[in-house]
């Protein structure tokens, strides 16, 4: 396909907002993903769960569901699996005995440390053709979008 034809489809696409959030995730992330997936063997939401823990220990899962917008069930899968190779820990809520606090463990807070700076390099790269000025009001828009989006 020719350079123009790729222009004519970019200024034509429908739902285009979407097509592009999609694409710049799949560019920011997907080969992020992919290298986490065969280094620590980790799925998506196993990643954010113990990045989320990392940001902010002691959350329920119910507030990481929120927080990332993977199912219910996803976040179940995650958190059980990240107990078992001891990645994060569990405690007892003492004010709800049907939920518990996460918390990362130092084996998890390593895993966190070694990929960030993957995740860094390539938001770097994803957005390296945007001005300070274009990044911070792509950054609040963007953040807006999530808060109206998170329930």
């Amino acid at each position: 396909m020719k350079d123009n034809n790729i222009e004519n489809v970019l200024n034509t696409i429908l739902v285009s907002d979407g097509y592009y959030l999609t694409f710049i995730a799949d560019h920011f992330a997907g080969p992020v993903n992919s290298r986490i997936a065969k280094e620590f063997n980790l799925t998506k939401p196993e990643t954010l769960i113990i990045f989320l823990l990392s940001q902010q220990d002691g959350l329920k899962a119910q507030d990481i569901v929120k927080l990332s917008g993977f199912r219910k069930n996803s976040i179940s899968r995650g958190v059980k699996l990240l107990l078992k190779a001891e990645l994060i820990m569990r405690e007892a809520n003492p004010n709800d005995g049907r939920s518990s606090f996460l918390y990362i463990t130092p084996k998890g807070k390593e895993i966190v440390k070694t990929i960030i700076p993957w995740f860094a390099h390539s938001e770097a790269k994803t957005f390296s053709a945007l001005s300070p000025t274009e990044r911070e009001t792509f950054h609040q828009l963007t953040k807006k979008i999530v808060q109206s989006l998170s329930p």
